[in-house]
C-alpha cells in the first residue's frame, strides 16, 4: 500500500579519480551484441522514420570492439533510491519517463529509465531552481539518440547516465563520448556508466510486474467519490473541489472517474491541491471501460490552496526542477486491472501517470512522471516527480556525534601529615 516515508536523502556526483583515468587509454570501446536480426530490421525502420542522425546500429567496429567500458556500473536503482520517499511507486517515481520503449519526437524536459530508446529530439531536465544535484538516466538499448540529449554539467548539477551492456560506448579526450557511433556532446568525463555481468541497473520485467500489481491495488482502494460525466451539471465548467473530501489514514483522497469524464473536450479543474511537501496526495483512478484506444480530450487544470481560497494559485505546464508540490497521481485501469490498450492525450495534462501495461501517445504537454509500457512523445513533456525531490541532508543529519568528554575528576583531598 502507498504510504509516506518522509525521509530526506541525497545522491552525489561520482567522478573518476586521477589514478583511474591515468590507467585508461584515450579511446575506449565496449561490445554491442544481443540484438537479434529481427530487432535490427525493426530498428532500422524506426530510425529511418524518425530521421535520427548518424546512427549505425550494425557497425562492424561497434560490434567487434571488446575493450573495457569507461566506468563499470556497480549498483542498482533499488540500492540508489533505497529509503527515498517514492510514495509507493518504487524507483519509477524518480524518472520522468519509465517505460519499456520510448519514442521521443518532441522535446522531453526530463530524465528517463527505458529499455529501448528512439530519440530524435533533445531531453533532460532544465536547471531552473537548482533543486537537482544529480540527474540519473538508464537506457538499456540505444536504438536512436539525439546528440544534444542530456543536460550539460554545471557547478551545481551533473548527470549519471547508465547504458545497458548491449551498446558500443567509446570515449576520446578530444571528442568525448559516443554510443553506437553517435556523439554525446553534452556529457563530460565521468558521467557515463555501463552495466556488466554482475550489475544491471534496472530489471524492467521485475519492475513492471510490481508496477502492475501496484496499479491494480490502487484501483481497489476505498474511494471518497465515484464521478461520471453526468455528475458535472455544467459541462463547460467542470470542477472537483478537494476540500469536499476527508483524506484517508494514509493522507490520500481517492477519486474514481468513469471513462466518460476525460473523453470530453472541455477542461477538468482540480481545486484545492496542497503546495506543501507533506500535503494530501490525490489519486484518481480512471476507468477506461475496456477501450482499445482511450482518448483523453480534457485539458487538466490545477489550482492550489492559498489561505482560505482554493482557486487563486493556478499551476500551468512548465519546465521545473521543483517537485515537492506534485500531489496528483492518475491510475489508468480497466475495472480493477491495469489498462493494456492505447491512451491518446489530446489536451495538456498535469499529474503523474501510472499505466504500466499501456501505450501513451502524447500530442500535448504532460507534466509529471509517465510510467507506461510504451510512449510516443509528439508534444512536449516536463519532469514533475510524484516522489519527493532529491534534497541534501539537513545540517548535522549524517555527521558523527561529537565525542563524549568526561568532566575532569578532582584529585582526592589528602589531609596533611600530623607532626608530633
Amino acid at each position: 500500500m502507498i504510504t509516506k516515508k518522509g525521509k530526506k536523502w541525497a545522491l552525489s556526483c561520482v567522478a573518476l579519480s586521477a589514478t583511474v583515468l591515468a590507467g585508461m587509454s584515450t579511446t575506449i570501446y565496449v561490445k554491442a551484441d544481443g540484438i537479434s536480426n529481427s530487432d535490427t530490421s525493426q530498428t532500422h525502420e524506426k530510425v529511418k522514420s524518425l530521421d535520427i542522425e548518424n546512427n549505425d546500429v550494425e557497425s562492424e567496429e561497434a560490434i567487434n570492439d571488446t575493450v573495457e567500458a569507461v566506468i563499470r556500473n556497480t549498483t542498482t536503482a533499488r540500492k540508489d533510491f533505497e529509503g527515498s520517499n517514492d510514495k509507493g511507486l518504487g524507483i519509477a517515481a524518480h524518472f520522468h519517463i519509465f517505460a519499456n520503449e520510448a519514442t521521443l519526437r518532441g522535446h522531453t524536459n526530463g530524465n528517463m529509465a527505458v529499455d529501448k530508446l528512439y530519440a530524435s529530439e533533445a531531453f533532460g531536465t532544465k536547471e531552473v531552481e537548482k533543486h537537482i544535484k544529480e540527474e540519473i538516466y538508464y537506457i538499456e538499448n540505444v536504438i536512436g539518440i539525439k546528440s544534444s540529449g542530456f543536460i550539460k554539467q554545471t557547478d551545481s548539477r551533473c548527470s549519471r547516465v547508465i547504458f545497458g551492456a548491449n551498446n558500443a560506448i567509446s570515449f576520446h579526450e578530444d571528442d568525448g563520448y559516443t554510443v553506437n557511433n553517435i556523439g554525446l556532446g553534452n556529457l563530460t568525463k565521468g558521467e557515463v556508466y555501463q552495466d556488466n555481468d554482475e550489475y544491471k541497473y534496472i530489471d524492467f520485467a521485475l519492475e513492471f510486474a510490481e508496477l502492475t500489481r501496484i496499479s491494480e491495488e490502487i484501483s481497489a482502494f476505498e474511494e471518497n467519490v465515484n464521478l461520471t460525466s453526468a455528475d458535472f451539471t455544467d459541462h463547460n465548467n467542470r470542477d472537483i473541489y478537494l476540500d469536499d473530501y476527508v483524506p484517508n489514514a494514509n493522507g490520500q483522497i481517492i477519486i474514481n472517474l468513469d471513462a466518460s469524464v476525460l473523453n470530453t473536450g472541455t477542461p477538468l479543474r482540480i481545486r484545492g491541491l496542497s503546495p506543501d511537501i507533506e500535503g494530501t496526495d490525490v489519486i484518481i483512478n480512471v476507468d477506461t471501460g475496456g477501450a482499445a484506444v482511450y482518448n483523453v480530450g480534457s485539458t487538466i487544470k490545477l489550482f492550489y490552496t492559498n489561505g482560505d481560497e482554493v482557486d487563486l494559485d493556478e499551476r500551468h505546464p512548465q519546465e521545473t526542477d521543483y517537485f515537492e508540490n506534485n500531489h496528483l497521481l492518475w491510475n489508468f485501469v480497466n475495472g480493477n486491472a491495469a489498462h493494456n490498450g492505447e491512451i491518446v492525450m489530446q489536451g495538456a495534462f498535469q499529474g503523474s501517470i501510472l499505466a504500466p501495461k499501456a501505450t501513451i501517445k502524447s500530442n500535448h504537454n504532460i507534466d509529471g512522471n509517465i510510467i507506461v509500457d510504451k510512449i510516443d512523445v509528439s508534444g512536449e513533456t516536463h519532469r514533475w516527480d510524484f516522489g519527493d525531490a532529491l534534497v541534501e541532508p539537513e545540517e548535522g543529519e549524517n555527521e558523527l556525534p561529537p565525542p563524549v568528554v568526561e568532566p575532569p575528576v578532582d584529585p582526592p583531598v589528602v589531609d596533611p601529615p600530623v607532626v608530633e
